[in-house]
């Protein structure tokens, strides 16, 4: 192509563009002479995804400032911080206040928005729109009215998100095991650049083993935690943060997916935000240190009696996400039980302590004890150290997250053993504490019980009173003395009115085998000489 052939290409591209800028909706307040005359001489701008088109503080030209309009795409507009403070669509248009010489500079940052599609703006020549304002005087006001809207709405969007962030944001910071604890004016700096992302039901908030920097908090909704396998570990709930280690640049990789089953509000907190506060920058880096350290001793695992090596993949990733618990001697320590991060377990690493039920003794805890919080906390029972006790905890869907890593897990069938054996103990005990103390708890019917007491021993008193007063007023007649007749009496008969003794039987006539007698010793009473018959006899003289 010739040099004049192009030239005239690009006349022609020109005047398309020219003619395309003029009938943007963007000038719907001002008639199409105006339009035509500001779109004179516009500039065809094309800006990647993430492009910043022009950043907050840059300074304004005062001979003025391009005014752009949106053709293809969108542009997202951002406060200092970063943080979107609202958009421009196809037909819009931004940079008002700069080209109308508002502003000594810019208010906001501007980058081109969507994930692959560029933004395609015209970029409007100052000269030729101050033309155009002289020419027409009421399209300037119209547009000095459209930048106070807008400064309006942004302020209004700031003063809701200043709310928003101490309302919402702070307390689920303060929440979290990683900033839980920290004053409010440590914790703004963190919240001011955070923004929310919102994911409807199905969708993954995260996938294991994609790289990862940032710590997410839930604000709202539930979502369940998949391991790399796809089993499922457990759930998390609003107020549940993981990804710590990732904010913290211990690992920068994700340990599990994690997948909305509602519609769900998650905050994003990168290490850069983190280093935002100076106080909470040092405590990070004591943590990470600590954190380090605990790596390289395989704590807490490595405390239990499993013969464990602090090498071992597993063991090394339950080490990264344990939380250190530091108890001093007299201190009671209150298991939390299931949080909205699913179950805890606990390690006492060092020291001795003793679980105690409402002041009552349950059971002797020794180095490499370990606890579950879920029993312990269903009882209502606390943790006394008896030493200085050094005690790890952590999630048990981290702990079957690190089963998942690559290397052999022939421990994990000790330490299911282990847990199965401390549950059954602790249950057991826990269950004779507390059947020991319902059974000395007052009831609500011990009162009435000791009023029916009190009433019958005054009634037993009373009966017992009128008895001996009844047997001292009342006389009974006084028996003649009976003499009891005697064995001797007992054996004598009458025989014609006269008394006349029994034949004696002789003992030698018993048998030492029987008590019967032997009738052929005994008198024959109906013989002719016997007895009878001699009575007979008296009777008829």
């Amino acid at each position: 192509m010739s040099t004049k052939e192009a030239k005239k290409d690009a006349e022609e591209r020109q005047k398309i563009l020219e003619r395309r800028t003029a009938a943007s909706a963007a000038w719907e307040f001002a008639d199409k002479s105006f339009a035509s005359q500001a779109a004179c001489g516009a500039v065809e701008m094309r800006f990647q995804p993430k492009e910043v088109i022009f950043s907050c503080g840059d300074p304004i030209n005062p001979s003025g400032a391009p005014l752009y309009i949106v053709l293809e795409g969108k542009a997202i507009m951002e406060d200092e911080l970063g943080v979107p403070v609202g958009q421009c669509k196809v037909g819009e248009m931004f940079g008002i206040g700069g080209a109308l010489g508002i502003i000594q500079q810019r208010a906001v940052s501007v980058r081109a928005g969507g994930k692959s599609t560029p933004c395609v703006c015209a970029q409007l020549d100052a000269e030729a729109l101050q033309n155009a304002f002289l020419s027409n005087p009421p399209c300037r006001e119209a547009m000095e009215t459209m930048y106070s809207q807008r400064y309006q709405k942004r302020e209004a969007f700031q003063e809701a998100r200043r709310g928003w962030i101490k309302e919402t944001v702070i307390p689920a910071l303060l929440n979290t095991p990683l900033l839980a604890g920290c004053p409010e004016d440590i914790l703004l700096p963190i919240a001011e650049p955070l923004c929310e992302s919102t994911f409807p039901e199905g969708k993954m908030i995260v996938t294991a083993g994609e790289p990862a920097d940032s710590m997410v908090v839930f604000l709202e909704g539930e979502a369940e935690v998949l391991g790399v396998s796809g089993d499922k570990l457990g759930h998390f709930h609003q107020g549940a943060a993981f990804g710590d280690i990732s904010a913290l640049g211990l690992f920068g990789m994700r340990t599990f997916s994690v997948r909305a089953l509602k519609r769900c509000r998650v905050l994003s907190i990168t290490a850069d935000v983190l280093l935002r506060a100076e106080p909470v920058n040092k405590a990070f880096s004591v943590l990470v240190e600590s954190r380090r350290e605990q790596v390289r001793k395989g704590l807490p695992l490595t405390a239990l009696p499993l013969r464990l090596r602090p090498d071992d993949t597993g063991v090394c990733a339950v080490s990264m996400q344990a939380e250190r618990i530091d108890i001093a001697a007299g201190e009671l320590w209150e298991p939390e039980g299931e949080s909205n991060c699913g179950k805890h377990m606990v390690v006492l690493a060092h020291g001795r302590a003793q679980l105690e039920l409402e002041d009552r003794f349950v059971c002797n805890l020794a180095s490499g004890a370990l606890i579950l919080e879920d029993v312990v906390s269903e009882y209502g029972a606390k943790m006394r150290a008896m030493t200085k006790c050094e005690a790890y905890r952590f999630r048990v869907v981290d702990f079957l997250a690190a089963k998942d890593a690559p290397a052999p897990k022939d421990w994990l069938y000790r330490f299911r053993l282990l847990e199965v054996e401390t549950r059954r103990h602790m249950s057991a005990r826990l269950l004779s504490v507390r059947s020991a103390e319902r059974s000395t708890a007052p009831h609500e019917a011990d009162a009435g019980l000791h009023d029916w007491k009190v009433r019958r021993e005054k009634a037993i008193q009373r009966a017992n009173r009128m008895k001996r007063q009844r047997a001292e007023g009342l006389s009974l007649p006084q028996l003649p003395k009976i003499k009891a007749p005697t064995l001797a009496d007992c054996q004598m008969r009458y025989v014609k009115g006269r008394l006349k003794q029994l034949p004696q039987i002789s003992r030698s006539g018993m048998s030492k085998a029987s008590s019967e007698p032997q009738l052929a010793n005994l008198p024959r009473l109906f013989s002719r000489e016997g007895p009878a018959q001699q009575a007979l006899a008296d009777w008829k003289d």
